[in-house]
């Protein structure tokens, strides 16, 4: 932390050295604005990248660290948890989180990261600062919901008068389990494989072999069934331990 003592100026006056800092002049504004009765700094706008924002904002979790500011740390962990950053860079917040101990706010990111494949996640500078622990318990995290959902999965089987006799559970729903397995393997959430479009491609691919399929869809067991199978998905672990 930095001190700053007085001395004696030859005229026997107390004065205030001046003491060089290295943060730039913007980012000393934007924290200072955070303590005194004023407008707090803009960090996040219309005309302003969220890459760029959130680039911005690590700058001064890094300077407020630095001087000890804790209520402008505080203020600062808000803003991390910021809707638009969760959702468009959760894996980088997760890890600006692991880089200062803010474990709450990993455990909510780590959530939000299952919205996105981990694993094609673009390279960022946060990445190289935390420990492989913490990325490794994000993989599991993935990795285990993955194989919880999927089980979740096989344990229902439709029927079609059409085609239910032939195989393994109407044409319709073998197509929806090999799509949501891939799916699934890459983003570990029922959003994915329950919304409209996604069903409604495996329902008209099977269409073309088996007329009937479209009706055991729409059949309202399959759909309570459905409707079923998402909120045991949704109730599986979300956050890492």
């Amino acid at each position: 932390m930095l001190t700053i003592e007085f001395y004696k100026s030859p005229g026997g006056k107390d004065v205030i050295p001046t003491v060089d800092i290295t943060e730039a002049s913007e980012t000393i504004d934007s924290l200072l604005r955070f303590i005194y009765p004023i407008r707090r700094p803009v960090i996040f706008a219309p005309d302003i990248p969220l890459d760029e924002s959130l680039t911005g904002l690590v700058v001064l979790l890094k300077t407020a660290d630095k001087y000890q500011m804790d209520g402008v740390l505080f203020e600062l962990r808000t803003l991390l948890m910021s809707p638009p950053l969760l959702k468009e860079h959760p894996v980088r917040v997760y890890a600006i989180a692991c880089m200062y101990g803010f474990d709450p706010e990993a455990k909510i990111a780590s959530r939000h990261t299952l919205n996105v494949d981990i694993l094609r996640t673009p390279l960022f500078p946060e990445l190289s600062q935390i420990t492989a622990r913490n990325y490794i318990r994000l993989i599991q995290l993935h990795q285990a919901r993955a194989t919880s959902a999927l089980s979740v999965l096989y344990s229902m089987s439709p029927s079609c008068t059409g085609c239910s006799k032939e195989r393994d559970g109407p044409l319709w729903w073998i197509e929806f389990k090999e799509r949501a397995r891939d799916e699934l393997r890459q983003r570990p959430t029922s959003d994915a494989i329950f919304n409209a479009s996604f069903l409604a491609r495996c329902v008209v691919d099977s269409k073309s072999i088996c007329p009937h399929c479209p009706l055991s869809y729409l059949n309202a067991a399959t759909q309570a069934r459905l409707d079923h199978l998402k909120e045991r998905i949704d109730q599986l672990p979300d956050t890492i331990d």
